[in-house]
């Protein structure tokens, strides 16, 4: 649309002279030229005049183009023909982000300014809809805006494909690694045949199974051996202990042996407690001496 000051200009052309150029219509009673006209109209109070333009829509689309390169009507902007183009055309004219073959001709997008807007127009079409490429026709809003917009979209569009694609591609391959581990590992191909046929959907689904066993099983043998292990240090901590006294006595046997005449025999058993010199000396009659230990009578 015109700006607001060409707006208020046409308005009082119009109220002062009236609607010199008709207001341009597809049969349908799409607008191809005079948007602005229209609107000066409304506001001037004048009752417009329409011609009806027959052709098809190729017919639409060069006039449309042709009213933009060539000036013959008021400003309508580069972008706001692109848009009346591409709408003509309509999305299903559109493949793989882009026109179809013979949609668009060389001599329609001489200017190249209108080659990117009819371009843009395009993806604004595909990605976000007609409704808002009637937006920039209506002159509500600019092409560049709503093509940044689709762009965005576009871009948030193409990485959920991708993850999704991803996606499917992680499944086949944990597909594939589950039945190779199978195949690889008898056990768990032991465990898988021992389940009812049907009761896992996917190997996946197998797979996680066999693991979640396998670490019950490993957990329960894992405690079995801290078990036995545990039994064994303590017996063998406990032969240990017996071999260190075994190795003390030893070493002490030969003291108790030499006390029998020892020279300060009655001083060293003076400084020991009472019982452990009873006890000693119990010790030297039954085993050092090899006496029994009974009263004469």
């Amino acid at each position: 649309m015109a700006s607001e000051e060409e707006l208020e200009e046409l308005t009082a052309s119009v109220s002062t002279v009236g609607l010199i150029h008709p207001i341009i219509l597809t049969p349908d009673g799409l607008v191809l030229d005079g948007r602005n006209r229209l609107e000066a109209c409304k506001r001037a109070g004048v009752e417009p005049t329409f011609e009806t333009r027959e052709g098809d829509d190729d017919d639409f689309k060069e006039f449309v183009i042709g009213v933009n390169t060539t000036g013959r009507r008021e400003s309508m902007t580069v972008q706001i023909a692109a848009a009346s183009v591409a709408l003509i055309l309509g999305h299903e004219r559109r493949k793989n982000g882009r026109w179809k073959y013979g949609q668009l001709n060389s001599e329609d997008l001489q200017n190249s300014s209108m080659q990117k807007a009819v371009h843009q127009s395009g993806m604004v079409l595909d990605i976000l809809g007609p409704a808002h490429l009637e937006e920039v026709r209506d002159g509500a809003t600019s092409l560049n805006a709503k093509y940044e917009e689709a762009r965005r979209e576009k871009e948030r569009l193409e990485n959920i494909e991708r993850r999704k694609v991803e996606a499917a591609k992680d499944e086949a391959d944990r597909e594939a690694y589950a039945d190779q581990y199978f195949e690889d590992h008898p056990v768990a191909q032991e465990w898988l045949a021992s389940k009812p046929e049907g009761v896992f959907a996917t190997s996946r689904e197998a797979y996680a199974a066999y693991q979640e066993f396998d670490r019950e099983a490993r957990a329960l043998e894992e405690a079995r051996k801290r078990e036995e292990e545990e039994k064994r240090r303590v017996r063998q901590d406990r032969i240990e202990r017996m071999a260190r006294y075994l190795e003390s006595f030893i070493s002490s046997f030969q003291t108790g042996i030499d006390m029998a005449d020892h020279p300060e025999r009655e001083e060293i058993l003076s400084v020991l407690p009472p019982q452990k010199r009873a006890d000693f000396l119990d010790i030297e009659t039954k085993y050092l001496k090899g006496e029994n230990n009974v009263e004469p009578s």
